[in-house]
């Protein structure tokens, strides 16, 4: 159990490692590669690799961006103003001890926030009145409920 715990431990150190550097500059790299082994490669094989190497080009062009976009916030006073305020409220005290503590609230809060993002851009002007009829319509028409 110990040598498990310690591979455990060595795996986490090296994707903290990995994770840690900039790899901006790798994904222009990678979609170049995966788009010349997409054109040129005569086996399957290699096609297939061209595209695994835009789709992880494609990934960390997303995450780079991503960081770039937040980077801001984070440097920002109004989002720490708005948690000292909470926390000098007993409802936001509360509130942020629900957020902090219970893993079940989150999943569940996200998945609320999912479904209404994603029944925002529904192709039905007005929510479905049946549960079956929105998991067809999510689903497809292979799958028979």
């Amino acid at each position: 159990m110990a040598f498990m715990h310690s591979v455990y431990e060595k795996i986490m150190a090296l994707i903290v490692k990995a994770l840690s550097f900039d790899a901006s500059w790798l994904s222009p790299l990678l979609m170049l590669m995966g788009c010349i082994a997409q054109k040129r490669a005569s086996k399957a094989c290699f096609r297939e690799l061209g595209r695994v190497g835009i789709g992880l080009g494609l990934v960390l062009l997303a995450l780079h961006l991503l960081v770039e976009m937040w980077q801001p916030l984070g440097s920002a006073q109004m989002p720490s103003a708005i948690i000292i305020a909470l926390l000098h409220d007993q409802a936001g005290h509360d509130l942020l001890s629900i957020l902090i503590s219970d893993p079940i609230f989150d999943v569940l809060l996200t998945a609320a926030v999912t479904f209404a993002a994603h029944s925002i851009g529904s192709k039905h002007p007005h929510p479905p009145s049946r549960w079956k009829d929105l998991l067809a319509d999510n689903i497809g028409p292979r799958h028979h409920l």
